[in-house]
């Protein structure tokens, strides 16, 4: 399956294509964890995807990626130069009280300036 998305990637679709709700493949991709998925997205596409764009609630997959607490797709989208949301800022505060390592990971890669 992943390597017909590959070549479905190659002839040129829309990777920023949005649903009613306004999500893209990448942001679904983020949000069930389909790194694999991620990783053609990001890598295969002749036309790069936006990571930045958001959902009709205004969430970005790197949102979705942390509300997830996949660190990996996280990486991926932040090397790919993924805006890091206030959002995201205000969630490493709720993080740090619960779960002090998530928290202290997402402050080392999103260089958080606390």
């Amino acid at each position: 399956e992943i390597q017909s998305n590959k070549l479905h990637l190659e002839k040129a679709a829309n990777v920023n294509q949005q649903c009613l709700d306004g999500a893209t493949a990448l942001y679904v991709a983020a949000e069930n964890g389909l790194i694999e998925s991620m990783d053609a997205l990001l890598k295969t596409s002749t036309r790069q995807p936006d990571v930045n764009l958001g959902t009709s609630k205004g969430l970005r997959p790197l949102d979705i990626a942390f509300m997830k607490k996949n660190e990996i797709a996280m990486e991926m989208l932040i090397r790919k130069n993924a805006e890091r949301t206030t959002a995201i800022f205000h969630a490493i505060i709720e993080f740090e009280r619960k779960e002090k390592n998530l928290a202290r990971y997402v402050r080392r890669v999103c260089v958080v300036p606390f």
